[in-house]
């Protein structure tokens, strides 16, 4: 059975709606409505914290009018999947333990062979 992975629009219409917020702390309802291109009592009902009543779009739209620019990063969440986040995330970079192995791996491998090719010229000198 597949987890349930909370919804991450809610979160994230928080957070543009606090930095709305925060730009508009100072300013009327009314002011802040002109600023934002809306009318005054959706400044009421985000001040309020309905945040139910707006889309994440309209928010970003909100900081757009606020003259903000809005980036979005993804990061992996560390856990089994079945995703390919090396397409996206590159390749991965190996833990400390799979280093040590690879380079106790490529001595042995280097050592080998220097005993390989000693031998081989001991066996041809008469």
């Amino acid at each position: 059975m597949q987890q349930r992975r909370p919804d991450p629009i809610p979160a994230l219409k928080r957070r543009v709606a606090d930095e709305i917020l925060l730009l508009l702390d100072s300013w009327s309802q009314a002011n802040a409505a002109c600023l934002m291109g809306a009318w005054q009592p959706r400044v009421s009902e985000l001040r309020a914290g309905h945040l139910h009543r707006f889309s994440l779009d309209r928010l970003v739209r909100y900081l757009a009018h606020l003259d903000r620019e809005v980036t979005i990063v993804s990061k992996r969440i560390i856990r089994l999947s079945v995703v390919n986040h090396r397409a996206v995330d590159g390749p991965k970079m190996p833990t400390v333990a799979e280093f040590r192995a690879a380079h106790e791996h490529a001595r042995a491998a280097a050592k080998a062979a220097a005993a390989t090719s000693a031998a081989a010229a001991s066996a041809d000198i008469p």
